[in-house]
């Protein structure tokens, strides 16, 4: 069969020639080429545009590759079985398809620039039967995610990343379906006043697989699926607030938002009927930012920061002081409080730290908001944080985050 747009051989066709290949016991390397902004010519363009587009990829590989037989293997993915090259002729080759093909595609007068990109799969260095061949020619395509490159050879190493990653991904689906998350919270220390202020909600996953929570929240975000976690944490946040004021425990509660959370107003507005139905204060929940998530969504940020503000919740920027534009985030954003990096923190005793902290403490309370330092694990750095005049404290020095009953019973018994 034939691909219905371009009139290719289809990924079945593809399959056949692959076997009648390691049949015949030649050696090859099969091209793969993906066009990676195709999804965006048909949104923000036409389909009719896209469609053309491919076509006019269709017209030039069959003029750069001559007589080998193109394959039209999905949408937006192209084929090519190069035989009797060994697979630096076949690299060669590919890059000189993709230098051929650099120049914008004129269609009606508009010019398209498409990018694409290449992976190699060699037989039989690679695989011995054509299913698996194809299916690693589709890996190799995926490996660019990691190494960033427009020609990729298959890797086996980055190949097996990329299925743990996909199995992470479905295990992740059913941790947020059959309730497999828990949290665990870190006490906020005024060091002033000598009362525990706030804590800061973390997110666990027991069946992780060993991950640590920062790296599957990446996956997360990069399958699009982090705003379903960050609900979740947000509804049982809310109802732990509720439960602990029925026990006689009033306050303030930070979540982590992703900067995924950010692209659309959807988390604030569920985090306002949250509060709503269970009938808990928006001051006693708090969003925490970092500065990565301010900067991946600059034009939106500020606006939805008010909006935070507006609903009476407040808010906090995290690892304050790593990222260039640290001061011009603190000046220009509505935020309550400001986390001081644990980098800073750890290196406390060293003087031109201990002046920079110094200051940055200055400016904050000029600046109306409050100081967070994060990671206080000694006394030492304590006292150092408390004769500059930091107002809270976060870290192992009084507490590593512990499940909502201990944490209940800490903030009963502190002193």
């Amino acid at each position: 069969m034939n691909n219905a747009i371009t009139g290719l051989p289809n990924a079945s066709r593809l399959k056949f020639h692959l076997y009648e290949e390691i049949e015949a016991r030649k050696d090859f390397n099969l091209l793969t080429f993906r066009v990676i902004n195709f999804d965006d010519v048909n949104r923000y363009l036409d389909y009719s545009v896209g469609e053309r587009a491919l076509l006019s990829i269709t017209e030039k590989m069959e003029e750069y590759f001559g007589g080998e037989q193109i394959y039209s293997i999905f949408t937006h993915e192209f084929a090519v079985i190069l035989t009797e090259t060994d697979i630096e002729a076949a690299r060669k080759k590919a890059r000189g398809f993709l230098d051929f093909y650099e120049e914008p595609v004129l269609i009606d007068g508009l010019p398209v620039d498409l990018a694409i990109k290449c992976g190699i799969t060699n037989y039989p260095l690679h695989g011995d039967n054509a299913n698996d061949l194809f299916k690693k020619s589709g890996r190799t395509l995926d490996q660019q995610k990691f190494n960033n490159q427009q020609i990729s050879i298959y890797d086996h190493t980055i190949s097996e990343k990329n299925k743990a990653k996909y199995q992470t991904l479905i295990s992740l689906y059913d941790a947020i379906r059959n309730d497999e998350f828990s949290l665990v919270y870190q006490p906020i220390v005024d060091i002033r006043k000598n009362r525990i202020k706030s804590a800061e909600a973390l997110l666990r996953w027991e069946n992780s697989g060993g991950m640590n929570p920062a790296e599957f929240v990446k996956i997360a975000e990069d399958a699009a699926i982090i705003s379903e976690i960050t609900k979740w944490v947000i509804r049982n946040v809310i109802k732990q607030l509720k439960a602990w004021e029925g026990m006689g425990l009033s306050i303030k509660i930070a979540v982590n938002i992703s900067s995924k959370d950010l692209n659309d107003e959807s988390v604030i507005d569920y985090t306002t009927r949250c509060l709503a139905e269970n009938q808990v204060q928006p001051e006693n929940l708090e969003f925490e930012l970092t500065e990565r998530v301010i900067i991946e969504n600059e034009s939106k940020v500020e606006t939805l920061l008010s909006k935070i503000k507006k609903n009476g919740m407040k808010s906090s920027l995290d690892d304050f002081g790593t990222g260039y534009n640290s001061l011009m985030q603190l000046v220009k954003l509505p935020i309550d409080y400001l986390k001081i990096d644990k980098y800073f923190t750890d290196n406390i005793t060293d003087e031109r730290h201990y002046a920079l902290i110094s200051e940055l403490v200055v400016l904050a309370h000029k600046l109306g908001k409050e100081v967070i330092a994060e990671g206080v694990e000694t006394k030492e750095q304590l006292e150092a944080l408390h004769h500059m005049g930091c107002d809270n404290i976060q870290g192992y020095f009084f507490s590593k985050p512990v499940a909502p009953d201990m944490f209940f019973k800490y903030h009963r018994n502190f002193s």
